[in-house]
Formats: C-alpha cells, structure tokens, sequence
C-alpha cells in the first residue's frame, strides 16, 4: 500500500510538471481518473488542454483568412494590370484603322493637306508616347504595391517566427527552471533523509544519499552531515561483514574475521592485508594472538577443529584442536601463551593445553557460550550464555560460583576489572550490569521461578542501559577507570566508571558492532562490525554531542546570553549571566582567558590612590582590586587578600599592603603583582596602616594583637595585645609619636610608635565595639563610630571627647573626616550618607533636594558601608555590596562606578580580533584585550537600562550598543565617550547592527518594527513593519542585500534592504519565539534559534529548511558562524556553547551553488 501511494503521488508531481510545460497530453496519460486525488488535476488538464485547441483554431482560420486576402490582392493587381494593356492596344488598332481612312480621305485631297496629316500623325505619335509612359507608369506603381505586399507579408511571417523562437526559448527557459527546482527539491529531500539515516546509525545509506548530491548544490548542511559520516581516525574495509578482531601484543597489527574463509591480518601503517589467512570454515568467530604475536588462534564452524592455530607471518595452519563438537565464539590465550579459553555453540568452555592440544571442559550453562574469559590472575574464568546466565568457575577445581542471572535475556559479553573484584557483562536487552562475583549466592528453584533473586546481600549489581539493542562486547581500560562497550545499534560508547556516565559516543558504522577495543595507547579505540569496516578512533579528539555531534563548551555557571568568532575563526567568546565571558580555543574545547572584573560580593572598603587616577577595593571575596577613575575599568586583581578586607596604600601611591588568606601580609605594586610576603602571623589580620614615611606598618588582627613591621623587611619591631577582641581599625597619628588601635573591646588605645606601649590614661571608650576610625591630617582629631549608634568626634591631644553625634536607632558603619578638618562624613545604616561641619555642628544636606541628608539611597539598590574623602576633599568615595562610587560632593551626583559587570548579554570581536565589546545588564558595555582579560574602556553613565547588544563598526572604530532603554547608542572605540543616540522605538531596543559597510545601523525593537538609521546623522531611514509581536533579533547579510530578523511570533522573516519589503515567504518552522539569527559568510545561508531549544537551518532564496540541531535543553540564546562558514557555533540558557563543525563542500571555485528565484513583496 505504502508503494502504491507513493507511486500516485509522483505520478501526481510529474503530471504538475507536465501542466507547467504545457503538455497536458503527457500529464493526462500520468493520472488515473479512478483516484480521487488526481481529479482535479485531471479537470484542470482537460479545460488547459480545450483552450489551448480552441486557440490554435483560431490562429489557423486568421492564417487562412490572410492568405486569401494575400491572393486576392495579386489577382487584382495582376487583372488590371493586363486589361489596361489589351485597351491600350485596342485603342491603337482603332486609332491606326482611323488614321488610314484620313488618310486616304486626305491624299484624295491633295498635297495640300499633307503636311496638316503629318502634323496629326506626329501629334498622334506625340500622344501615344504619353500614353505609354502613363502606361508604364501604372504598371511600376502596380509592381511597387505588389512588391510591398510580399515584403509586408514576409516581415509578418518574420515576426511570427521571432515570436515562436521566444516562445520556444521562454519553454525552455521554464523547463530548465522547473528542472532546476525538482533537482533542488530532490537535494533538500537528499539531505532530510541522509539526516534521518545518521540519527538511525545508518552511515552507508547516508554517505550513499550525500554523494548524490549535485555539487553546484551542496552547501554547509551537506558539509555537516560528510563530518558525522567520518568522525573515525583511521578506516580499513574488511570486504565481508565482520565478528571478531584481535589486537596483537605490540599495538602494530589486527586481525580480523567474519562471514567468510579468510582472516585478513592488518597494518596499521597500510590500508592492505599483510597476511590473508585461508581456512577451510565458512564463518570465523573468534580470534587472538598469542603473547608472543607470531600465531593467531582462531575459532570458526570449521569441523571437527574448531579451534585452530595459525602462523601470522606465513598464513600457513600449526595446529588444529579437537574438542568442541560445534563452533567456537570466543577464544583467549593466557598470558603465558601456554593455555587458550574458548566459548561454543555446544554449550561447553574448554581450557587447553596448547604444547598437546588436550583440554578440560567447564559444563553449567545449557544453551550456546558466547563469551569465556579470564580473571586477571587467570585462577577464574567468567563465561556468558544464551541461557541467560554468566558463571565465574574456579580453574583449579573447574568448580562454578552461583550463576548470576540478573540480565533476564542472553549474556554476550564479560570481563573483570583490572582489579578482578568486579565483572561488567553485557546483555541482548542492552543493559551492562556490574557485580560482584563474591557476593553471589545460590538460588533455590522456588526463587528462580518466583521472580529475579536477591543475587547480593552485601552488594546489589548495578545496571546502566548502554545500548539500544544487544552489547556486544564489553572491556575495562587497564586502570578500570573507563569501561567501553559495542553494541548491535551500530555504537561505540566508552563509560567512566566513577559515576557510569558516558564519556564518549562513536557513532560512524553503518551496522552492528561485533567488538571495540582499546588500544594499546588505550587513548584510541578499535571497533569492526558488520558493515565490513574496521574504524580507529581517537578518545581524545573525539568530538560528540548528545545529539548530531556538536563539541560542547561547558564552563559557564549561568545561561549564556552571547557568542562569536574572532575573525581568524581559532578563538570563541561567550557571554553569560554569570557575569563573565570566556574565550576558548575552537579546535580543543579548552578556556583560554575568563574576562570578569569586580567583587563577587561584600566589598568593604576603598581607598583613593595618591594622585587620584586609581582606587582600589577590598572585599571579603578574598580579593583586592586596584580601577581606573577615568574608565572606570578594572586594571588589576589582588588575589588571595583574605577575607578581613585589610588594607592600606603607601603614601607615595606606588604598592598596596594587604592581608591574606593564610595568616600573612602580602605587598602588591598597581599593576597586580606580589613584590613581598610577610608570614609568621598567629591570626587573621584585620586592620592595616602605613606610617608617613612608608617605611612602617601598622598591623592589627583577629584576636587583639597589634603590632609595628618594616615595610620592606617584614622584620617585627614590637608586639602589644592589650585588645581583649579583635581589631577593627589602626591609624598612625599625623605629627606625633602616638599610632590608635581601634577594637571590638569597645576601646580606642593610644600607643607609643616606638615601642607599642599602650596608655592607659589616654583610652577612647566607646560604649560598644568600636566599628570604624578615622584621623584628621592635622593629627588633631579622631572620628570613631560605634554600635551603641553614636559618632564621636576626639581632641587627640589630651584624648577629651569633643562633640558625639547621635544617630538615634541608626547605627554607623563608617566615618571619614575631609582634608581640612572641616567635616565629618558617616555612613548609617539606612543607607544614607551624612555630612556635617565640624565648626558649626550643622548637617549639609543634599545640593539637589536640601532637605534630605547629603545621600539618601534608602530608595535604591545601592549599598553603602564606609566612606572616604578624596585628597582635595571635593569627592566621597563609597563601597558597598559589591561596588563603590565616585561622588561629587557639590552636585551629588556619581562621577564613576567600579562595579562588578552584571549578566553578559552580548560579545563581539573588533576587526582586527585583538578586542572585544561585551554588553552587560549593569547598563554599560566593556571593551576588553583578548589577549591580557584586561577591560579597557568602560562605555557607561548613559543607557539607564540593560544592554543587550554591543558591536563593533566594520572599520573597528565605533562601538555601537542596544538598551532597554529604547535608544541605541553609538561610542568611539578608543576613547569610550558617547557619539550620539539613536532614538524613536517606543520599546526596548533588543539588539543592533550595523550594514556592511558601516554606513547604516538596523535596530530591533519589542515594538514590533526594525528600523534603519544613518550611521551619522542618527536619522531614521526606514522603519520595517511585519512581525506580530516583539522583534528580538536583527542581522544584515554580508552582501549587504538582505535583512533577517527573528521574533516572538516564532517566526523569522527575510527583507529586502533596497525596497525594504519583506520576503513573499517566512522562514515559519520554530515552535517558539526565534530568539537568534546569523548568515552564513556567502549570504547563502541562515541559522535561526529558538526558545523552543533548537537550531534550524535554512535556504534564504526559496524559505526551504533544511536542517534542526538539537543538543540544546533550554532556550538558544545564540547562533553565530566561523568567518570560513565552516563551524556553526549555538549557545543557550542551558549553559553551554556547542561547535557544530562541517567538512569542506564546495567545488573548485569555492563557490556553491544557488537556485535562484525571484521574490515579491509580500
């Protein structure tokens, strides 16, 4: 029935082809008029066929009526052409007859009259001249009218054949084209169904399929599906489906056997048998080279021996062994060459002697032996059977162990691990099980009957479903940290043992696999299987996905919202919501360089650095960081600070002291580097202060002991612990001997510099512990804050309470006094920052609202914790959360943010590749160096919302970046200011590009329009109207013709850039919003993504699919191509980035080819 149908229907397509070229005869002969499918094709043949009879009707009848028209006129000229001429010489003959009579009438006259009579006479002759001449002249103008008939006549019948000559090329221009387009439908057909073969494991039919694939066709799908057709290292055609391979002891040859006579022995450096050995069985079984790798041993139907040795180097037979009384399956030498193992078809292994043939037979199983094997010290055996069962027997005894019979189906396959505690078997259910063999225990029938048995009190096997049908074979890597396994669904899979994850999937054999191997290197693997090939692969290199074979990226923790290429193809890029991009090597899959900047949380303190060019933050994410005021950009990573946030700056700018993370302190230069280590501490250090000079410093820690150190030595000048609890802050008084050590024990202490000698009559209590300290330039004054929510202001001199500042139920987290002493900043814990002036107690409010405290963030995010003054004291410096900020104190506003970059939307490579913009949730873009993962310029203070996109020009020296904002913006690369906006969506703008040439900018909106804007004027051209919901992704082509653009409405959509008209047709095949788009390098090619987890591929001239990668499990965010159009790059909300690589597939040109079509609006 399926056979019949399909025939109708191409009997239905020929008969639509037919009608296209306008033989209705040849498609009325197609159709069957008792099927009711081919009537109304039939119907519509037959009115094409009529109308087409009445118009050749009515084009003989006007050809019949011109002919006759034709003739007629000739008649008619010719008749009257003759009758003028027989009047003309009637009228002669009259005239002559008369003229006779006058002139006898005259000569009777006389003389007199004869000149009068010549005088007529030449009149007369006068008189016929002209008549002749008129005569002559009627007949001419009679000849041109006729000459200009027939020169009429033949420019019509000219024109006609013109006409024919056009309509006959415009057929065949048609036929061609319709050839075109079914050879077209019959190469996306090819690649639909070579795809549905490789998901079956059918790798012949499918390399079969693509190789009748014209090549002006062939583009990257085609490509694609070569590369999963090939993945195998290396290839050997056996000629005859196959069942056993052996690997001889030094890894340089292999033999091979299967449905035939003939064991062929293999090279691996020649493609061609080295040795073929001829055996008189019709089928080989079982194969293995003895220790020594001169002799094969080799089981087969061959009777009565049907075991039997052979030389490898000659191919002649030593010996042949009588025992079994049906075919041998398996076969294994012992490690000492003295002994073989082998499994039959009678039921029975045998252990022989091979010195003189004898052997014993092992009788337990009572159906066919598959597989027989050693323990690695060969004093046991495990043999599997059809009967279900594996039995592991004692080779001194020849006693069984219990039968394991958890499979339920028949065994094929065991072997111990390399530690011979455990056995893997492989089942025709396509489960492997492994077990224990010491915990097996009897079964009484009553169990075996009832159901499966409880086969291990002390430990249950465990079972993995490996295969989709029965595995074959099964072996454990020598250090039984990896088990690989062969299957009759024509797979390879290898398994970690750890966990029974699979590690990697070798898929290429067109067939079931009979047995894989490990190499000798055990980093490649061997398999040969029915399909008559044998196929090296590589572990290693070996590159798969869950699905069609993609390489996986995974190292990010959170979706990854951006992907690209760098324009040499070799370097990936991805942005993810972990905030973080990372670049990895294409070929290898390995991360090259985490691009990340900022503190992953709690950042507590900052400082300016002398000069004010620089500032660095603590955090107790155990790192330190030194940004750059201009950029805002991250310059430097002080790793491992500890998470105390202990830090200080050297007085001339040049290092940092910071503590760490194993009881030390650690002396940074700016750009990041360690210059020294100071060990030897008992605790964590908390607090740190440099002395004027730089040459001390000042160390508190966890447990209230404080201390003075060289800066530059380490070395130890005193240690006091008068602190009951630790140390918050410590500070060297300006202009004097005294240093103060703040703690929780609720006290300030007053120290002498030299000798650390607390004085006692000099303590700044607190009625709680003492949080934050600062002291004024002068050396003057003290600002302490504490947890009973009071600020005290302290006279240095004699250590006198001045002034306390009441902050109510509000407590402070930190305080910082200006340069000149005149006002005190606080840090509450309502998130406000509270300024007064020292001289006059008075609050300074907000320069923008002046009845609110100087920064009132209650209402934000923003997190405040402590405070400094900058060295002019016109800014505030502010940390908090994982952040701090630049004020200015006149207006109030923030001058910069040294931010952590929130979620990576976005990432693209500068032209040359050496940088790369990233777009980021934190309202801003970064341009970074690739090659040091250092951030460059920091594009920011203008979106208000997320960016989404970030891109660099075609000429590398504009940056241009999509926000939530509704607006676009358009940046200098080099200096990171803002060039100009581009305004007028009434949504947020989800993405951006520019044109290839850089002139324009398209930009996508979730207004449902794109629009087009002048690069520089920041006019819009165009606005693009179609998409029924938000427009969430825009590309041009690299020819600069087309837009794509993908949506919500889970469609993509193809526009015309010149008329600004969409396609007549969607790209309609997602299920979900199309979320990405790229154009392949040649414009012949769109990749789309999807909410609905997969990538499809398509034909942008006809709207043809073509391909779906799966591999994804949540939503595509991007889909990105190498600039040689031959890797496909994917990225989702899963977390991963997925290489999808092809094989070469153009001609000699390096073109492929292209069906063309004309589009219409639509």
């Amino acid at each position: 029935m399926p056979a019949k149908l399909g025939v109708s229907k191409a009997a239905l397509a020929y008969a639509q082809c037919a009608r296209e070229r306008g033989d209705y005869e040849l498609g009325l002969s197609l159709l069957d008029e008792t099927l009711e499918q081919h009537q109304p094709l039939i119907s519509e043949l037959q009115t094409l066929q009529t109308e087409r009879d009445q118009r050749n009707q009515r084009l003989k009848a006007a050809r019949r009526i011109g002919m006759a028209l034709v003739a007629v006129i000739f008649a008619i000229v010719t008749t009257s052409f003759f009758w003028i001429r027989m009047e003309a010489e009637r009228a002669r003959q009259a005239e002559a007859i008369a003229q006779t009579e006058r002139a006898d009438a005259l000569f009777q006259k006389g003389v007199a009259d004869e000149k009068r009579a010549e005088a007529i006479l030449a009149r007369q002759d006068e008189e016929r001249e002209r008549m002749k001449a008129d005569a002559a002249r009627v007949a001419e103008k009679d000849a041109r009218e006729v000459a200009d008939s027939a020169r009429m006549l033949a420019d019509k019948k000219r024109e006609e054949a013109e006409i024919a000559r056009a309509n006959e090329e415009a057929q065949r221009a048609l036929a061609e084209e319709a050839k075109r387009r079914e050879q077209y439908e019959g190469y996306i057909a090819k690649i639909g169904l070579a795809a549905a073969k490789i998901e079956e494991n059918a790798y012949d039919r499918s390399l079969s399929l693509l190789e009748e694939c014209p090549p002006e066709l062939r583009h990257w799908e085609w490509g694609r599906l070569k590369y999963l057709c090939s993945r195998e290292l290396m290839k050997f055609d056996a000629g005859v489906p196959l069942e056993t391979l052996a690997l001889s002891p030094d890894g340089n040859q292999f033999a091979v056997g299967g449905w035939g006579p003939e064991v062929l022995v293999f090279d691996f450096n020649q493609n061609q048998p080295i040795t073929r050995i001829k055996t008189d069985a019709t089928q080989i079984f079982a194969l293995t080279f003895s220790p020594a790798g001169d002799q094969l041993a080799i089981g087969s139907n061959e009777s009565p021996t049907y075991l039997s040795i052979w030389d490898v180097r000659s191919g002649n037979k030593v010996a042949g062994l009588e025992g079994h009384k049906d075919a041998v399956l398996s076969v294994v030498w012992s490690k000492d060459g003295k002994r073989l193992l082998t499994g039959s078809y009678d039921h029975a292994a045998r252990l022989w002697q091979v010195e003189d043939g004898s052997s014993k037979e092992f009788l337990g199983h009572d159906w066919w032996v598959w597989s027989a094997s050693f323990s690695p010290d060969e004093k046991r055996i495990v043999t599997t059977s059809q009967d279900g069962s594996a039995i592991v027997w004692d080779v001194q005894s020849d006693a069984p162990g219990p039968a394991f019979i958890s499979h339920q189906c028949p065994v094929l396959s065991a072997s111990f691990s390399p530690d011979g505690t455990m056995i893997a078997s492989g089942g025709y259910d396509g489960r492997v099980m492994v077990w224990n063999p010491a915990s097996l225990r009897g079964q009484d029938l009553e169990a075996a009957l009832s159901g499966p048995a409880d086969v291990s009190k002390s430990s249950e096997p465990l079972a993995v479903s490996a295969h989709n049908d029965a595995v074959r074979s099964i072996g454990f890597s020598s250090d039984g940290n990896r088990l690989l396994t062969a299957g009759n669904d024509n797979v390879v899979r290898l398994w970690t043992t750890n966990d029974w994850s699979m590690q990697k999937e070798f898929r290429g054999h067109a067939s079931r696999v009979a047995v894989a191997k490990f190499m000798r290197d055990e980093d490649h693997v061997i398999s040969a299987a029915y399909d008559q090939s044998v196929k090296v692969w590589n572990i290693p290199n070996h590159r798969e996905s869950d699905v069609l074979g993609g390489s996986v990226l995974q190292g990010h923790l959170d979706s990854i919202l951006g992907a690209s290429f760098d324009p040499s193809g070799k370097l990936v890029v991805t942005a993810s919501r972990d905030r973080s991009a990372i670049a990895w090597d294409r070929m290898t899959g390995q991360q090259i360089q985490t691009f990340q900047e900022g503190h992953a949380y709690l950042a507590s303190n900052a400082f300016f650095i002398p000069g004010e060019r620089q500032v660095v933050t603590v955090a107790i994410d155990n790192t330190s960081r030194v940004w750059d005021i201009l950029t805002g950009t991250q310059s430097a990573v002080l790793e491992g600070t500890g998470i105390q946030a202990a830090a200080a700056i050297s007085p001339d700018g040049k290092w940092i002291a910071t503590g760490s993370d194993r009881k030390s302190i650690l002396i940074w230069n700016l750009s990041g580097g360690l210059v020294h280590e100071f060990d030897g501490f008992e605790s964590d250090v908390t607090a740190l202060a440099v002395s004027a000079d730089g040459r001390n410093l000042l160390v508190g820690d966890s447990v209230g002991r404080c201390r003075m150190i060289d800066s530059q030595s380490g070395q130890q000048a005193w240690v006091s612990r008068t602190h009951s609890r630790g140390i918050t802050r410590v500070a060297f008084v300006p202009g004097s001997d005294a240093v103060l050590t703040a703690s929780l024990d609720q006290v300030v202490a007053v120290r002498d510099l030299r000798t650390g000698k607390e004085d006692a009559s000099r303590l700044l209590k607190h009625g709680g512990p003492v949080t934050s300290m600062a002291v004024s330039k002068d050396g003057g004054m003290a600002i302490t804050s504490c947890t009973d929510n009071q600020i005290r202001i302290w006279r240095l001199a004699d250590s006198k309470l001045e002034k306390v500042i009441d902050g109510g139920e509000i407590a402070c987290s930190g305080v910082a006094i200006s340069p000149d002493a005149k006002i005190v900043a606080a840090i509450m814990a309502d998130r406000k920052v509270r300024l007064w002036n020292l001289l006059s107690g008075e609050e300074l409010l907000s320069p923008v609202t002046r009845n609110t405290p100087f920064l009132n963030l209650s209402q934000t995010t923003i997190p405040v914790w402590t405070v400094n003054f900058s060295d002019n004291g016109q800014r505030l410096l502010t940390v908090g959360g994982t952040e701090a900020r630049i004020w200015d104190i006149a207006s109030g506003k923030t001058q910069q943010t040294f931010s952590p970059q929130s979620a990576v939307a976005s990432v693209d490579f500068s032209p040359s590749g050496d940088r790369f913009v990233t777009g980021s949730w934190d309202n801003a873009a970064r341009i970074w160096d690739t090659n040091t993962g250092v951030a460059l310029n920091k594009l920011g203070g203008v979106h208000t919302r997320f960016v989404n996109k970030s891109a660099f020009s075609p000429d590398g020296q504009f940056v241009l970046t999509a926000s939530d904002d509704r607006t676009a913006g358009l940046w200098n690369a080099e200096t990171g200011q803002l060039i100009g906006q581009y305004k007028g969506h009434e949504g947020r703008v989800t993405d951006a590009a520019f044109s290839p040439d850089g002139t324009r900018v398209l930009t996508a909106s979730d207004d449902r329009t794109l629009r087009i804007w002048d690069t520089t004027t920041f006019q819009t051209l165009s606005v693009l109207r179609g998409h029924s919901q938000a427009v969430l992704c825009a590309r041009y082509s690299p020819d600069g013709k087309t837009i794509v653009t993908g949506s919500d409405d889970a469609t993509a959509m193809l526009w015309s850039v010149d008329t600004g008209e969409a396609f007549a047709f969607a790209l309609d095949g997602h299920t979900a919003s199309v979320t990405a788009v790229a154009f392949s390098p040649d414009s012949k090619r769109v990749f789309t993504g999807s909410k609905d987890m997969t990538a499809k591929l398509w034909d942008p001239e006809t709207g043809k699919e073509i391909l779906t990668l799966t591999g994804h499990s949540q939503e595509i965010t991007t889909v990105a191509v190498s600039p040689s159009g031959d890797t496909v790059l994917t990225a989702g909300r899963d977390g991963t980035a997925i290489l999808w690589p092809s094989v070469q597939w153009r001609g000699q040109d390096g073109q492929a080819g292209r069906l063309v079509v004309r589009h219409r609006g639509r």
